[in-house]
């Protein structure tokens, strides 16, 4: 594959996750079809395809100013750089194990950005087939990776943590590009 496809601008899809937040929609259910059209919707999880870079050298360059440029604002906008608001994925726990153990490897380190009761993951993947680089934002519940303070010291807190955990484990991050 050659070229450089873009179905979606990564920055408007954390902006009106933003303003679903502040409209409290996170609390009755986000639309998310109205964020993007593309949106592949798996109940908790929600991957939003954002570019494809083919093998050839302009479109990867493309391509990786784009990545750099949507980690640029997910920073300025959200949060990072010398607060640290984002918070560092691993393959050993949570959203990033999941992604592991589902195969999927990210060419950048996995950073996700909190926004309301939500996480937002940029994924940088290949696809060796398809000779292809694809970049999409991983749209998860927050606690999946953070608890909220004190909120593992009841009993409640507990059990919401593990059906958390057990609901992280149980998503399907694999996905294919829209035709």
């Amino acid at each position: 594959m050659t070229g450089f496809t873009q179905l979606a601008d990564g920055l408007a899809i954390l902006e009106a996750l933003d303003l679903a937040r502040q409209r409290h929609e996170h609390a009755t259910g986000v639309t998310w079809s109205a964020l993007d059209r593309h949106v592949i919707d798996r109940g908790d999880l929600q991957i939003f395809p954002i570019a494809r870079a083919g093998s050839d050298d302009e479109s990867r360059e493309r391509f990786r100013g784009m990545v750099r440029e949507l980690y640029s604002d997910a920073i300025h906008f959200f949060g990072g750089d010398a607060v640290h608001a984002e918070h560092l994925l691993t393959p050993d726990e949570g959203y990033g194990k999941t992604l592991a153990m589902a195969g999927i490897v990210s060419e950048n380190r996995l950073y996700m950005w909190f926004i309301g009761n939500h996480g937002a993951v940029p994924v940088v993947t290949s696809d060796p087939e398809n000779k292809s680089t694809v970049l999409a934002i991983h749209v998860i519940p927050a606690e999946w990776e953070w608890m909220p303070w004190g909120g593992t010291n009841t009993a409640r807190g507990a059990s919401r943590a593990r059906t958390m955990a057990k609901r992280c484990a149980a998503a399907d991050p694999r996905w294919d590009w829209p035709a």
